[in-house]
């Protein structure tokens, strides 16, 4: 199969059908959008930025396909269990990407002190 790229996002509308009031959520239903989720626990924070794009192994633990017909409009509809097995990786957004912890000079001197060590080494074997 080839690779996808797939929105899961929907309005409320189109997955409640507009049943949702808008009073209720303080908001205009019909523009809110719903995403899937998983729920990992454990006994460590994951080592993931908060936002950005995840490879993931998964497996469809079961599918179900239905239609519903109201008022001569019949609506199909799909939904599917997907067990989330292992993160290959997580790459975090341009924003989520923190600086090094030293400023650039902080962090050149830092280098030219290893590259200096290292000389030393270098030096010290070839006598």
């Amino acid at each position: 199969m080839a690779n996808v790229n797939i929105d899961l996002g929907q309005s409320e509308k189109e997955l409640y059908g507009g049943s949702i009031s808008a009073e209720v959520h303080k908001t205009d239903s019909a523009e809110r959008i719903c995403y899937p989720s998983f729920h990992v626990s454990g006994t460590e924070e994951l080592p993931i930025a908060k936002k950005g794009t995840m490879v993931i192994e998964y497996e469809i633990t079961s599918e179900n396909e239905s239609s519903r017909t109201r008022n001569g409009e019949t609506t199909e509809s799909y939904d599917c269990n997907i067990d989330v097995k292992r993160i290959i990786s997580a790459t975090p957004e341009e924003e989520d990407v923190k600086a090094p912890a030293r400023s650039g000079s902080e962090a050149a001197d830092a280098l030219d002190a290893i590259a200096e060590s290292l000389r030393a080494e270098e030096e010290g074997e070839t006598d």
